[in-house]
């Protein structure tokens, strides 16, 4: 009998209890994903009287030789072939445990189980037709089925629901399976002759069964008031429901940026000066950092923003893939399937109500081939199916191509990142991570020795907000740890002044660098703050006198004139400070 891709999946209770016995071969260091209690879902139908004598102790030769009797529809041999394709078949005690399994299907006297079998096993260097054959010819199946395939297979990561749609797209079918005639039974051809009828074309209510159709009529404009307004929990770097990436070379330091990420949404501040946080509950997965290093970096990161510990409790999560890497996907025969890990993430998302996921790197989290545009569309597929599925954002570090001589060379572009396009595509978000290049240090006057401290990050995509084509720096801090370890620390670094003034050989102000020098002058989500408290600050960060800084406070607008918007902020100030002082005030506003 076929699995259902639209009816509950359950296994019968003898076959459910014999597959942790002898029939069973788990992957090394893999714990099986369950469903609905404990077993895959195949459906052997009604108990017969060969299994009821089984349960009262008078087992026959093969007590599930009636139910192994099933009708060989394509559909049910495309289901067998792709539940072969994701297991491996180098294992000789797997390889005859389901060989007697796939011979169960040809006691009507077929050989479709059989070959079936052997397709499979050529997958394997070590395979021998003679081998093969005289091993077949020894097979007698006791307690066993078809079904021992497919829950095999699904310890192996295969996704049934997946497999089952990806069935119907090859075979034209468009409801639950059919049975017909399969006349040359050659079972490596998907698309055998088969008559069957595709009856009418689908009417609208059909097609706003199967699709997401949408009508548009003179109610559209009141429609849209009522769709929410896109969640962005970082602007321009996490965006709820979707995937973003972070691009950057090795030793970067983009994984510390992604962490610090990480560490801004699960507290709610603004750590790289990036706008307004939404604050929600985050999962970090980091595939190249054990637990250990994992936690030095958190622990670098609240003492360099100066951030209470406590305030990580219940909102920041992180898993290490170090000794054994968390698999998103499986690439098995040129087909890519969804790893079993996912049920586990899927479930620590739904538990602990996760909204924000942050994984590093991309290339650890499958096993398809990079520079395979099909495979990486299926692979990024499953990250897109699991965001849209919890409405969570995403954020995925990803490596880029080798660059030349110009460390800034791939800065903003977002085609630098390894592999196939489809990665890009899949995105609605993309940035760049960069270290300073020799003639930006020397524009700026910054010794060549310390440049490599000064990175910058780039919009490289942008889907739903304007491109932002200005670059964000920071400078790596050395911060000293309680047991004497060292962790760097990207710390955002407002180098506008210096930009300003290697333009045209002096410092030049304009509403709009000196907007953006204050923003980064409030304590951690304040609104306002009295110019005369932080005077001091900017003057030191940027060079200027005592009279130059009075000057410029006054070229941002008053209150009541249009603020200057930076970085998701508006800025403006007031005449409401102490001592009749200049106010300054931040308010935080969506460019989405």
């Amino acid at each position: 009998m076929e699995i259902s891709a639209r009816a509950p999946l359950k296994v019968d209770e003898i076959l459910s209890n014999s597959r942790d016995s002898n029939t069973s071969v788990k992957p090394s260091g893999h714990s099986r994903a369950t469903l609905l209690g404990g077993n895959l879902v195949a459906n052997l139908g009604d108990v017969n009287a060969h299994i009821s004598a089984y349960r009262s102790g008078n087992p026959s030769e093969n007590p599930f030789a009636t139910a192994a009797q099933v009708s060989k529809t394509p559909f049910l041999l495309a289901q067998i072939k792709s539940a072969f394709d994701t297991i491996p078949s180098d294992d000789r005690k797997l390889w005859i445990k389901l060989g007697h399994a796939a011979k169960t299907l040809d006691n009507d006297g077929g050989d479709e189980g059989k070959q079936a079998w052997l397709e499979w096993s050529k997958k394997s260097d070590k395979f021998d037709l003679d081998d093969a054959e005289a091993s077949w010819e020894s097979f007698t199946p006791t307690i066993t089925s078809h079904e021992k395939i497919f829950l095999t297979a699904e310890d192996y990561g295969w996704d049934v629901q997946a497999a089952n749609a990806n069935i119907d797209a090859i075979l034209g079918e468009t409801k639950s399976p059919r049975e017909f005639e399969y006349p040359d039974q050659d079972f490596g051809d998907l698309k055998a002759s088969t008559a069957f009828d595709l009856g009418q074309a689908k009417s609208e209510n059909d097609l706003h069964s199967d699709f997401d159709l949408v009508t548009y009529n003179s109610q559209l404009l009141e429609d849209v008031k009522a769709i929410p307004k896109r969640d962005w929990i970082i602007p321009r770097l996490l965006l709820g429901g979707n995937i973003s990436l972070i691009l950057g070379p090795g030793g970067v330091a983009k994984s510390v940026l992604q962490l610090i990420a990480a560490v801004s949404v699960a507290t709610g501040r603004d750590l790289l000066r990036l706008g307004p946080i939404r604050r929600c509950k985050v999962l970090l997965v980091n595939n190249e950092d054990d637990r250990n290093e994992l936690q030095r970096r958190v622990s670098a990161v609240v003492s360099q923003f100066a951030i209470d510990p406590a305030e990580l409790e219940g909102s920041l999560y992180t898993i290490s893939g170090y000794l054994r890497p968390i698999r998103f996907a499986y690439h098995v025969d040129n087909r890519v399937s969804r790893g079993p890990d996912l049920d586990k993430i899927e479930a620590f998302i739904a538990e602990r109500k996760i909204e924000a996921l942050f994984v590093d790197p991309f290339i650890s989290t499958h096993t398809a081939p990079e520079n395979d545009n099909n495979a990486m569309d299926q692979v990024v597929s499953i990250f897109k199916r699991l965001s849209g599925k919890f409405r969570i954002a995403i954020n995925i570090a990803h490596h880029t191509k080798k660059i030349g001589g110009d460390t800034e060379g791939h800065a903003g572009d977002a085609e630098s990142g390894r592999g196939a396009s489809s990665i890009k595509d899949a995105a609605r978000a993309a940035v760049t991570i960069a270290r300073m290049g020799k003639k930006t240090a020397e524009k700026l006057d910054i010794p060549d020795e310390v440049r490599g401290d000064y990175i910058r990050m780039d919009v490289g995509k942008m889907n739903f907000a304007p491109h932002d084509s200005k670059a964000n720096w920071f400078r790596i801090e050395a911060v000293r740890l309680e047991n004497g370890d060292t962790v760097g620390v990207p710390v955002p670094e407002n180098l506008d002044a210096q930009f300003a003034k290697a333009q045209d050989g002096r410092k030049k102000w304009t509403p709009e660098t000196m907007a953006m020098a204050v923003s980064n002058l409030f304590p951690g989500t304040e609104s306002q703050v009295p110019w005369a408290d932080v005077k001091a600050r900017y003057m030191n960060e940027h060079g200027v006198r005592t009279s130059v800084a009075g000057n410029n406070i006054t070229l941002l607008p008053q209150e009541g004139d249009a603020p200057i918007r930076v970085r998701g902020y508006e800025i403006w100030i007031s005449r409401t400070a102490p001592r009749n002082g200049w106010m300054l005030h931040r308010k935080g506003v969506s460019d989405a």
